[in-house]
Parts: structure tokens; sequence; C-alpha cells
């Protein structure tokens, strides 16, 4: 008789990134842990490849998540989780190293080893001396088990791993081993998915006998193949014009003066400072499946640019992210290359991201959205002011979710802030009120106790009443008629129109800036005031409230 295949509730959920009905949240957690399962089994054949552990064929859903066969086999069962949800308790890895227990037992042949994979830390363990990703397991993990069967036999073939970037470290690997630069890494890590996701579907529809794996010479082929039909320059052709660039989410950006009023970086979403928005991020995550392009909108303050880059890290296992850094019509054929040479793909999707693409190119959004959507396995994501909307074409293709914060976010900012010592409000209902739901401003109010309409007020007031100040009010003036109308102002007819040298207005534009975001240049005051005085004054955003202040002081 003919043995049974895998129980189909062992079958892999619909590809990502296909257009697709309203799904439910659970099957949104499950396809995220099968991308980032996809990712951990071509980190482990990277890893064996290089020689970094025992020789082993990787087979994607094999007896457990992975099953790797060599001279020891072993059972990996691999655990996604989402930020918000925190580091691992004790008690969940018990339970997790328990089923891993259970299913190794009711193998025939049973594994020799056996590791659990897991996307977060786990809280109270510590890495083993010279092992970075391995941890002890001790305590009251210890004590949990102690009670299962057959515990001194087993505990001691059992591992826990904790695999945070396995794509990053995967790709930094294959570049130092073969000399080439991370983007081509990057393509040969992105075929090694395409690959483990073929294995694992198969996988799922056939017995233990005929299971499919990535074997050593495998991955050598298919990382060999792709270097030599890479075309490097033509990759890097729209990297060196500075029209996009790969995206680090594993540098930390530890900014002291993060709360105070900055534009949101990748590096600081590693450094763990922005706070998680899962609901606003599930609904961009969706709009990505389903239409392939989402845009972020709300307001200036709303937080639009941490909640676009906490998507994009969330969904980094399998997307290989760019930053959109300028683009015009001359620039989308480097983009179509580059797009094309990397070989987009459902599997191993591609993905451009554009922070605020009213000041950065609201004219090209349309032709990117156009060229994206034109080809298979292309993502975008970006954020835009809402009063900037009516200046992108094709708005109807992306997604739009808006940037509204909500009181678990409001609570959960305060606590931070409280923890550090940077507020010392006793609560934070009255300051969120206050704030009229902006991020910004509600930071701004938990840290200096003081609304920023009324900080900027007192610093209008202050250039009203000192006459040697009058070249920063006219600056002022200026400036925030152009931020109304999200335009430039040029810095050397400005100083004409006002009768000054260029140098003057430079150190009166530097004085005002700094003065009014409290802090050096390149800050965030609930809009942007850009040091760019030479050649161009590029938009001295001073938003509605500043206009507001001018106006109140008979300014304008």
């Amino acid at each position: 008789m003919a043995k049974k295949a895998k129980s189909i509730e062992r079958r892999r959920d619909p590809k990502p990134f296909k257009p697709v009905k309203a799904a439910s949240r659970a099957g949104s957690n499950a396809g995220r842990g099968f991308r980032y399962q996809d990712a951990v089994s071509a980190w482990l054949a990277v890893e064996i490849w290089a020689g970094k552990r025992a020789p082993a064929i990787v087979i994607p859903e094999g007896g457990d998540d992975i099953e790797l066969r060599g001279a020891a086999p072993s059972f990996v069962q691999v655990k996604s989780r989402r930020e918000h949800l925190g580091n691992y308790t004790e008690g969940e890895i018990a339970g997790h190293i328990e089923n891993l227990w259970n299913r190794s037992l009711g193998s025939a042949p049973q594994p020799e080893q056996l590791e659990l994979v897991l996307e977060r830390e786990v809280a109270g363990l510590s890495p083993l001396e010279g092992q970075p990703t391995a941890r002890s397991i001790e305590g009251q993990i210890n004590a949990r088990l102690s009670k299962f069967s057959g515990f001194s036999d087993i505990l001691p073939r059992t591992s826990i791993i904790v695999a945070t970037s396995p794509q990053e470290w995967a790709i930094k690997r294959i570049a130092d081993r073969m000399n080439c630069t991370p983007v081509a890494a990057q393509m040969c890590f992105a075929e090694l998915l395409v690959r483990v996701g073929s294995l694992a579907d198969a996988n799922g529809r056939l017995v233990p006998e005929s299971y499919r794996g990535l074997s050593i010479s495998d991955t050598e082929t298919s990382i060999r193949d792709v270097l030599a039909a890479v075309d490097v320059d033509a990759i890097e052709h729209a990297l060196r014009d500075g029209v996009c660039e790969p995206i680090d989410f594993l540098t930390p950006l530890n900014d002291r003066n993060f709360y105070l009023g900055v534009d949101v970086e990748p590096g600081h979403i590693a450094a763990g400072l922005v706070s998680e928005r899962p609901q606003s991020r599930l609904a961009l995550v969706k709009g990505i499946e389903q239409r392939r392009a989402a845009l972020i909108v709300g307001p200036s303050g709303a937080g639009k640019s941490a909640l676009m880059w906490e998507t994009a890290n969330a969904l980094r296992h399998t997307v290989r992210w760019f930053r959109i850094r300028r683009l015009s019509a001359a620039d989308i054929p480097s983009l179509r290359q580059l797009i094309r040479t990397f070989r987009a793909s459902e599997d191993s999707p591609v993905g451009f991201v554009m922070d605020d693409i009213g000041r950065n190119g609201p004219e090209s959004w349309g032709a990117l959205i156009k060229e994206a959507t034109s080809v298979p396995g292309v993502v975008l994501l970006g954020s835009i002011r809402e009063e900037d909307l009516t200046l992108i074409a094709e708005r109807a293709r992306a997604a739009e979710i808006r940037a509204d914060p909500d009181d678990e976010l409001a609570q959960r900012l305060w606590e931070e802030l409280r923890e550090t010592g940077m507020t010392h409000w006793a609560g934070w209902r009255e300051p969120w009120k206050m704030s009229d739901g902006l991020l910004l401003e509600y930071v701004h109010i938990l840290t200096r106790r003081r609304r920023m309409h009324e900080l900027l007020a007192d610093q209008v007031a202050a250039r009203i009443s000192d006459p040697k100040r009058s070249l920063e009010l006219d600056i002022l003036r200026s400036g925030a008629w152009a931020g109304a109308a999200n335009a430039e102002v040029d810095a050397s007819r400005l100083a004409r129109t006002l009768s000054v040298s260029d140098a003057d207005l430079s150190r009166a534009f530097l004085k005002a800036c700094t003065d009014l975001c409290n802090r050096r240049r390149h800050s965030r005051a609930e809009g942007k005031l850009v040091d760019n005085a030479a050649p161009h004054v590029r938009g001295v955003l001073l938003l509605p409230r500043v206009q507001q202040c001018l106006c109140e002081n008979w300014i304008i």
C-alpha cells in the first residue's frame, strides 16, 4: 500500500504579493511566517555552502519546517514574531520546544539534532560564549522541560538560535566568499529564495522518501549561475546616478534627539526608537499584497515616514527594497534595467520606497507606478502629505492608508519617554488631547511641556521686538508663503529683493532655522526647515501653525 503524503495542513499558503481577496489577520500572520521561514532556509543553505555548518541537504517543509539531512540529521522549527509583541517569554519557548520534541519523537527515523530558530530574542536568555546567535536553555525553560519524558537524553541535542536578519547575514556571507558586490550577492540570495519556495511547495505534497532539497552543489551552482549572468554595470547605473540605493535595516542609528523631531530613517527602526503601529502596518501590507503599491497619507507630524519604514522593515525578509532618492522621466530606463537585472518575480519581489512624494517628485510617482505595475514582482511604498495628493498621477493604482495615530500608540510613546526620563507628565491623555492627534506635536508637548504653536509664537514675537532681527522676519514671511505652495525660493533673488548680501541672507536664514527648530539643521518642526541656502532656499516649509503665528503678529 502506498504511503500517505504529508497532511494537507502542512501545505503552504499562497505566495505573497499576488492579488487576493481580503484576508484575515491570521492569514496575514501565516504568510509572513512562511516568508521568514524561506529566508531562514536560504540562510542555512548559504551557511552550509560556506562551510560554517556541517554538510547537509536543506529540505524546506521536510520532517519539520526545515529538515537538514546529513551525517547528523536535524529538524529545524522556525518561529516568526511581529515586533510589537516583544521578545518571547520563557514559557512560550518551552512550549515551542515541547512541540519540536513531540514532532521528532513521532518521526522515523528520529533526527539526531533539534533546532528552534526564532526571529526575536528570548527574555532572560543570554548568548552562548563564542556563539552570538545561540541561546542557552536554562531557568524556567529548563525547569518546565525537565518533566518531559526522555528529557535528559533529548535536551543536549536541542539548541535555540536567534536569527533576526537571515537575509542580510546570507548576503554578506555570499559577498565575502565570492568577492562580489552586495548588490550582486543580493541577487544570488533572491534566486535561492525562489528555489526554496518551489521546493517547499513541492514537498508539501510528497512522502518523506521523496522530499527534495538544496545540496551544497545546488547552492554553489545557483550562486555561480547568477553571478555569471548578472550585469553589474547595469545594476549599478541607477545607484551611481543617485536615483536609488539599497536600504540598510541592520545598522542602528542611535539619535539622542530622535524624539525632538528628526526625519525618520531605517537606522532608527534598527535602533528600536520607532514605536510600532501594527494595525496601520497590517493595512499597508494588505494594500501591497492586493495592489502592489501603497501610500501612507496624512498631515505633517503624523508619523508617515516612521510607519513607511516600519512596514518595509517587516517585509524585508524577501522583498529587496531600494530607496528612491530622486526620480525624473529620464531615470525610468535605468530603473527598468535594474528591475530586469534583479529578476523581480512574485516569489522574490523588488520594492521601491519613496518618502515625502510631494517634495521629492510628485510628477514622477505616476511614471514609477505605471512602470512597476507592468512588471510582476515589483512593489511600491510611499508617503505623502494630504495637501500633495492632488499633485500625483495614477493615484487610483495605489492603496491609500491614513497615518492615523491611535490611543494605544500615544500611550506606548508616553511609556517609552517616561522610562528614559524624557517626560515628566504623569499621564498621556492630556498631552495627547492637546496635540490634536499630531505625533510630532504630542512628543514635543511630552518632552518640553509646551505646545509647539506656543513655542513658535514666542520665537516670532522675539523677532518682532528686536529690530536687529528684521531680516529673519522677512525670510520667514517669504518662506512661509513658499512653503504653503510647496515651492522653492531662489536665494540670490531673495537677497536682491531684500537689498542684502548673500552672506547676510545665509546667516539670517541659518539663525532662523536653528532657533525655530531649537536644534541643529535638518530638523523637523512640524514641517521641514531645510538648510540649503546656496544656491536655493529649498522650501522653508513652515507649515500652517508657523504661518498662523506670523499672521497673528501682523507681519504677513
